[in-house]
């Protein structure tokens, strides 16, 4: 145990004799008297050498080195190099010899302080890992002194930056989708939607899928989703009732008149009936309101189990809201 440290343990101690703490001090002074000082040298020497921790650079960018040179004689000149790494001799082991001045020059910052700082900015196509940075004083008359900094250098080549994928018009097309309700649609058209939408799904929660990916699931999410099918209600679907009477039942062909209901078509009031004369020309009646009788009298055929008329359906004021085709009339004159 060194004689300061035990001196102290000794004064700390609450149950130390007399003769410990005689013994302690006699020990410490002896060691005092014997304590030498510590010879300076007087040969430069370097130290403090920046950068002392591992810096990552791009071309473009600046390389800081610094260091201080201890008894250093006036006239000398400090400089820098980049070596591969483990390769500390004079030969030229750079990075790329031509691309920069082989020995960086290093200023003195304040004139007689012995700090010398340097800089260096990165060329391009330069690329390499674990550079050692060397110092080296040189005195006027040739002396060379060098060391090495304790960070390492690594000059990375950019690649081409890829541009951000962008996801927004997928995500919104699947906020859209998933709003959309199974039974509402034919089976055809969900079964591929459905489809589409997992994909969209899974790329839009993949964190590397490309733009050309995402570009992808959008158009087939879109394409499915505009193919959808709404399926048919019948309870909702327009539907019309014809009932029928013979205007007068002794003439042969019949001539009948009709009174037409209509019901789901919004709006709805009034009728008329196209139909065709035996010679095919195509005739209509007057406008009639829904649910009173034609005063138009409709030429029937009697020989014939049905005939085939148009009945086209108008709001209050006379406009055109939907027409039945082919609607079949039953013959009056052909008992049930």
């Amino acid at each position: 145990m060194d004689a300061l440290e035990e001196a102290i343990e000794i004064k700390d101690n609450p149950d130390a004799t007399q003769r410990d703490v005689n013994q302690a001090l006699e020990n410490l002074n002896a060691a005092m008297e014997g304590l030498e000082e510590r010879e300076e040298p007087s040969e430069p020497y370097i130290t403090n050498i920046l950068p002392d921790e591992d810096v990552t650079l791009k071309a473009g960018e600046t390389l800081e080195v610094s260091c201080n040179v201890i008894n250093a004689p006036e006239g000398g000149m400090a400089y820098f190099r980049l070596l591969l790494p483990s390769i500390k001799t004079n030969a030229n082991r750079t990075v790329d010899k031509n691309s920069y001045n082989y020995e960086i020059k290093m200023a003195e910052t304040v004139t007689g302080s012995g700090i010398y700082s340097g800089h260096w900015i990165v060329k391009e196509g330069i690329n390499a890992t674990g550079l050692e940075v060397e110092v080296n004083f040189t005195s006027e008359d040739g002396a060379e002194t060098r060391a090495y900094a304790a960070g390492k250098v690594n000059i990375m080549i950019e690649g081409p930056v890829e541009p951000e994928v962008d996801k927004t018009a997928l995500a919104a097309a699947i906020a859209e989708a998933v709003e959309k309700n199974e039974a509402d649609y034919t089976e055809e058209s969900w079964i591929p939607f459905k489809e589409a939408l997992l994909t969209a799904k899974e790329v839009n929660e993949n964190e590397v899928a490309t733009q050309d990916e995402v570009d992808a699931a959008l158009t087939e999410l879109n394409t499915c989703m505009n193919g959808l099918v709404i399926k048919e209600n019948p309870a909702e679907k327009p539907k019309v009732t014809v009932e029928v009477k013979n205007s007068s039942p002794t003439f042969f062909p019949a001539l009948i008149i009709l009174k037409v209901a209509v019901e789901n078509i919004p709006d709805s009031a009034k009728y008329d009936v196209v139909y065709q004369l035996s010679g095919g020309e195509e005739v209509h009646t007057a406008i009639y309101d829904l649910g009173t009788w034609t005063t138009d009298s409709i030429f029937f055929n009697p020989k014939t189990i049905t005939d085939k008329v148009n009945i086209r359906i108008y709001d209050a004021e006379n406009n055109l809201l939907y027409t039945f085709t082919d609607v079949v009339i039953e013959n009056p004159m052909i008992p049930k």
